[in-house]
């Protein structure tokens, strides 16, 4: 799989992939973990996850309130 970030931002990115292979499931399965503890000094969220259901379908997602 090939994945490509675009348009970073402080507040988002847009992130697109192609695949040699095809999807096995109904959606691709987007994780990711924002920084959080650099804008709530003392405050640590390292569990603080995030993960965007994507229809196989499509092959890109804005990642935005990062």
């Amino acid at each position: 799989m090939n994945i490509e970030v675009g348009n970073i931002s402080y507040t988002g990115a847009i992130i697109s992939w192609s695949s040699s292979e095809p999807c096995l499931e109904d959606y691709y399965h987007i994780m990711y973990r924002p920084n959080w503890n650099s804008i709530f000094s003392g405050y640590l969220r390292y569990s603080f996850h995030h993960e965007e259901k994507v229809p196989r379908t499509i092959s890109s997602v804005v990642l935005e309130h990062l």
